[in-house]
């Protein structure tokens, strides 16, 4: 029951009846290649 009530106030004060949208994290074309390259190992991505 806990959880409606933050739901409810968003919806007063905000407006809004469904979740906020998650910022997405989009990767250019060589990011992916050196993803691959690594074997899907993200640390690799570090410093590019």
């Amino acid at each position: 029951m806990r959880t409606v009530w933050p739901w409810l106030e968003a919806a007063r004060t905000e407006g809004r009846l469904e979740r906020r949208s998650r910022v997405r994290l989009e990767l250019c074309d060589r990011a992916w290649e050196v993803l691959a390259q690594a074997g899907g190992n993200v640390s690799a991505l570090h410093g590019m």
